[in-house]
C-alpha cells in the first residue's frame, strides 16, 4: 500500500478472489480473508493509518489461525494441549493462542473432558490397558482429578483378548517363550503385573503345545542356516545350548535329537 506524505496508507483497489479479497496499493498487495475483509469497513481510496493497518493485520492472523483450529477440530478430536503444541508450531503469539484456545472452549468445540471419554473409548475397543491409557491421557495435557474419575472394570478381559492375539503371532514359541513374552507384551500394553500374570496362567493352563514339533522345526531350520552335523559332537553341543536357551526342556531336546540321528 502506497504511503502519504501525512503517514497514511491509502487503498487503490479492492479485488475478490474465490478464497480471499486483494487490497491493491501500487505495486504493493495485501491477501486478507473474507472475514477480515467484511469485519472491518475497507473500499476504493479508503485511507488507512499504521494502526488501522496493524490492527487488520493482527486480525488477519487471528482468522486465519482461527479456521486452521477449526479445520482441526472438524477433521477429529483435540485436547486444549494438542491444540496449543499445534498453534505453538506455527509461532503464534502467547496472546494469540490463549484468545483461541478460549473462543474454543465458549464455543463448546474444545472440551479436554469430552476428548478424555472419547479418547478412552477408543483405547478400550483397542483393549489397552489402563497405564497406556491414562500415560496418553497425561501426555496430552488431561487433569488428574479428570483421569481420576475414569472407572476400568474389564482389564482381564482385554488382556486375555491381547494375549490370544499374542499367541496367535507367536505359534512357533514353547511355554517358556509364551510366559515371558506375554507378560512382557502385556504390560507394554498397559496392564498391572497381577493382570497380566492371571491372564497368562488362565490362557497356559488352557493350551495344548507339541514341545516335540516346535524343537524339530527350530532345530531343523538352526541346523541348515548354520551347516551343522547332527552326528559331530561340537555341533551336537551348539545346537542343545542354543535350544536350552530358547527354553526348550533338556530331556525333550535329547529325544528329538535321538529320533532325527536314525
Amino acid at each position: 500500500m502506497h504511503l502519504e506524505k501525512n503517514g497514511k496508507y491509502v487503498i487503490d483497489e479492492v479485488k475478490f478472489c474465490k478464497k480471499n479479497v486483494h487490497l491493491i496499493s501500487g505495486d504493493d498487495t495485501i491477501v486478507i480473508s473474507a472475514t477480515t475483509y467484511s469485519h472491518f469497513y475497507l473500499y476504493n481510496e479508503r485511507v488507512l493509518s499504521q494502526e488501522e493497518l496493524d490492527e487488520i493485520l493482527s486480525f488477519e492472523n487471528v482468522a486465519k489461525n482461527k479456521d486452521y483450529v477449526n479445520n482441526l477440530l472438524s477433521k477429529g478430536t483435540y485436547s486444549t494441549k494438542q491444540i496449543r503444541e499445534k498453534l505453538i508450531k506455527r509461532k503464534v503469539p502467547n496472546k494469540d493462542i490463549d484468545f483461541l484456545i478460549q473462543e474454543f472452549i465458549r464455543l463448546g468445540y474444545l472440551n479436554d473432558v469430552r476428548y478424555m471419554n472419547e479418547l478412552v473409548e477408543i483405547k478400550e475397543r483397542k483393549n489397552i490397558g489402563k497405564n497406556k491409557i491414562i500415560q496418553s491421557l497425561m501426555q496430552n495435557g488431561i487433569k488428574k482429578e479428570d483421569i481420576d474419575t475414569i472407572c476400568f472394570e474389564n482389564e482381564f478381559d482385554k488382556a486375555m483378548n491381547q494375549i490370544d492375539k499374542y499367541v496367535l503371532h507367536h505359534k512357533s514359541y514353547n511355554y517358556n517363550q509364551i510366559k515371558q513374552g506375554g507378560y512382557n507384551y502385556l504390560i507394554s500394553q498397559g496392564f498391572d503385573s497381577d493382570i497380566s500374570l492371571e491372564a497368562i496362567e488362565e490362557k497356559l493352563s488352557n493350551w495344548i503345545i507339541d514341545e516335540d514339533e516346535l524343537i524339530e522345526k527350530v532345530l531343523t531350520k538352526y541346523i541348515l542356516l548354520y551347516h551343522l552335523e547332527i552326528n559331530d559332537v561340537k555341533d551336537r553341543q551348539k545346537m542343545i545350548s542354543y535350544l536350552l536357551r530358547k527354553g526348550y526342556h533338556y530331556d525333550n531336546i535329547n529325544k528329538v535329537m535321538r529320533r532325527l540321528e536314525k
